[in-house]
């Protein structure tokens, strides 16, 4: 596999800088962006001409999917790291520091 297809789980607040990174690497590809919020997900969709997801199972079911980074709010990363493993899907997150 050349180039890693990547989801970006939240368009919120630090799912763009993300999008960006995947879009600036040689190894990865933007495959999608997920977002609860259809507006959210269309908006940042459309900036990286790549698919809008609002669903989370639908990414985790798309098998063209290799990786995603959760840029959810922290209290759903362990869940959703945990679905995402469990779909053979590589993750990428950061947990909140204490």
């Amino acid at each position: 596999m050349s180039q890693m297809n990547v989801v970006i789980i939240g368009c919120g607040a630090i799912g763009p800088i993300h999008a960006e990174a995947v879009t600036n690497s040689d190894a990865a590809h933007l495959y999608g962006v997920c977002d609860i919020l259809p507006e959210r997900a269309e908006a940042l969709a459309q900036r990286y001409g790549c698919q809008a997801f609002t669903s989370f199972a639908q990414v985790l079911a798309d098998e063209d999917v290799h990786s995603i980074h959760i840029c959810t709010p922290h209290y759903l990363h362990a869940e959703m790291a945990v679905q995402a493993a469990a779909a053979g899907k590589q993750i990428v997150l950061r947990s909140r520091s204490r």
